[in-house]
């Protein structure tokens, strides 16, 4: 079955700015890069704001998902609570 129309996009409200530092969302201090524990940080991903910025290696701990950020990797909240990765 297929159904076209026209429909309002939803409205996703902003995350609140926070600027770079995400420290506020530190729960942990070492990470498992697969292999073995290394100096990193756990964060939990309701915690972060827009604007912050997190270098690998790091998890970002959340009710559904995990995200793994690599050594050599940053991670950047943007104003809807996106995490984008790249490589630094």
């Amino acid at each position: 079955m297929r159904a076209f129309g026209q429909v309002e996009p939803p409205s996703l409200p902003p995350v609140p700015a926070g600027g770079p530092d995400p420290s506020a969302a530190v729960i942990g201090e070492q990470v498992f890069d697969g292999e073995r524990p290394v100096s990193g940080k756990l964060y939990l991903r309701s915690r972060l704001l827009a604007g912050n910025r997190l270098a690998g290696p790091a998890l970002v701990l959340q009710a559904d998902s995990t995200v793994f950020i690599p050594a050599g990797w940053v991670g950047l909240v943007d104003n809807w609570g996106n995490l984008i990765l790249t490589a630094a």
